[in-house]
Formats: C-alpha cells, structure tokens, sequence
C-alpha cells in the first residue's frame, strides 16, 4: 500500500547531561564525527566553546558544528569581531543554493544562535546576525503506513530477526530509531511485559507496555540471539563476541526490505511510529494515553503529527449527525 500522507569528573556529551559511562550506540557516530571536524583558526575556540555550552543532541552539535566550520573556512582568518551581516547572508545564500528550503533556515538559525551566544558573551560588540530572518518553512506532510505494511514488512525481513525487532518495537512500542538501538535488555521485562525506554528526547525515559506480537518478536530474537554479551537488543556477532548495530545501518536495512515488501521508497523507520499512534488513535485511544506510549512532553505535539485520522472515520463520523 502506497505511503498515507497526512570519573575523575564525570564527562558530558553534547547534550549537556552528566554521563558516568560510555554513551549509547545512537550518540557515538555523531560524537565522533563532530571531534573530527576542521575548523579554522579564527572561529575554531569560540565554534568548540560554544558547542561544549549549549544544550544540543550529538546529531545536532555535529551539524552546527558542519556548517559553523563551512563559515570559518568561508572567511578565513576574519575574527568574530569583523564579521557583517553581508558576510553572514552572503554566506547563507551561497551554502543553500540549490537546496532545500530546510537547509537555508537551518543555517539561519545556526548562524544566529552563534553569534547572539557571541555578543551576549561579550565577544563582540554587536550582533551582525540579528537581522537575519529566519524564513518559514512549511512542515512536511506527515506520513505513516497501515497494518498489512507492517505485516508485509516483517516478512519481508523473516531471515533478519534482529530488524524484524527493530520493525516491531517501531511498530508495536512507537520506538525511536535512538531509543531502539539504545535498548538494552535490563529495560525489557518479559514477565511484567514491559519496556522501559530510556535515551528519549530532553534525557526523558517512560515505559511502554509490549503488545503480544512484539513480545512474541523479541523473545524469539533472544532465544536466537543467546550469546549476546554486550546487552543491547539490536547487536550482532563481531569476532567472537557481540556489539550494538550503529544507526548508520537502519535505513539501508529498513528502505531494503520496504522495496521488498512493496512500500514506498519514501517510507521511513518514523513512519511505523506514527502508524503506531495513528492505528491506537483510530481504534479509538484517548489522545493524552497515546501521547504518554510516546513519550512527548507535550500532547499537541502527538496531535500535530502521529495521531491521525482514516478517511472511512471521518465519514462514519459524519454520518452519525442526524438532525
């Protein structure tokens, strides 16, 4: 079916929390893609200061740090001092020409944060990107998939049973791709059928009750999965012992086995979180529980983009109007 629209001290990782032990599978690659990054001289201190400051996730101090380290070799040499709003907006216009409208308020948007961090450190006597405007962009149209994809998904994928896990903790959990590969199984309960899902957005974790066919799903990767000594859940077998999957991997995996069971090429892990909430709220899940299953902070946040309703609804709920 076609895509619906609608120690010592304790270190920190980019985010800003206190780790006391190594960060989850998830983090790594982005963490060490970001420390590998050159950066020009001028802005180098300030660039790796203001990154180690702020309250961003691994993938997003590694893209600020991308495009603040495309600036400085933009202008090479040029201390925060000297830079004007023409450097800045030239700079904009020239790294997102022929890209997406995304692309262009993202670097708005770490370009002001910058040096607005800059001047109110005093680092710079005024702020060039002040007057910058972050353009809008529309949201891109939500998309989720229906029952029988997830069905035909894990058949698909009936020789993998590690992604048949990860298909069905998305599905069944409304599991994040960060949160799956971060599980371990301490947090999976097969007695009190539960799951705790740690490693979530702002370093929140909630549990999840493990609906039968997920339950079913991952004791069968345990059972086959027995030698498994490094405790996370999707992990395989590397030179006699085992390690987590990186992220890296999923989406080759996910859009593999989707051109397989016949799904969209635009189809996405996210995806099948979003048919998890959609397919609790047409089956009739007050909002505010499905928004807890998921983890959100806040609950117009599962109503503006996981919780959504079938055309056939609709109608049968306009047909229940009968004046």
């Amino acid at each position: 079916m076609a895509l619906h629209s609608s120690a010592s001290q304790p270190r920190r990782h980019a985010k800003g929390r206190r780790l006391t032990s190594a960060p989850p599978p998830h983090e790594q690659p982005w963490m060490r893609r970001a420390a590998t990054l050159p950066v020009g001289d001028a802005l180098g201190h300030y660039i790796e200061h203001f990154l180690e400051m702020s309250s961003l996730a691994p993938s997003t101090a590694y893209y600020y740090k991308r495009h603040l380290a495309a600036l400085s070799r933009a202008y090479p040499g040029k201390p925060p001092s000297q830079y004007t709003t023409l450097d800045l907006t030239t700079f904009i216009a020239g790294r997102s020409k022929d890209k997406a409208p995304s692309t262009r308020k993202t670097l708005c948007v770490v370009i002001r944060n910058f040096f607005r961090w800059l001047h109110e450190l005093d680092v710079i006597p005024r702020d060039p990107a002040a007057p910058i405007k972050t353009p809008k962009v529309p949201p891109a149209e939500p998309r989720y998939l229906d029952q029988e994809d997830v069905s035909r998904l894990l058949r698909a994928a009936h020789r993998d049973l590690a992604f048949q896990a990860v298909i069905a903790l998305a599905a069944y959990a409304g599991m994040r791709r960060g949160s799956i590969h971060s599980l371990k199984w301490d947090d999976v309960d097969f007695d009190a059928r539960t799951i705790t899902v740690r490693h979530a957005k702002n370093g929140r974790h909630y549990i999840v009750p493990m609906a039968p066919k997920l339950r079913t799903i991952l004791q069968c990767w345990r059972d086959a999965s027995k030698g498994n000594d490094c405790g996370y859940v999707y992990a395989h077998p590397h030179k006699g012992s085992w390690r987590p999957y990186y992220y890296t991997r999923t989406n080759n995996k996910f859009h593999k086995y989707a051109e397989r069971a016949g799904i969209s090429p635009e189809a996405g892990l996210h995806d099948l979180r979003r048919t998890f909430a959609t397919t609790l709220h047409n089956n009739g899940v007050d909002i505010a529980v499905i928004s807890r299953l998921l983890g959100h902070a806040d609950i117009s946040t599962t109503m503006k983009h996981y919780a959504f309703t079938l055309d056939e609804s609709k109608k049968e709920a306009v047909l229940t109007l009968d004046y």
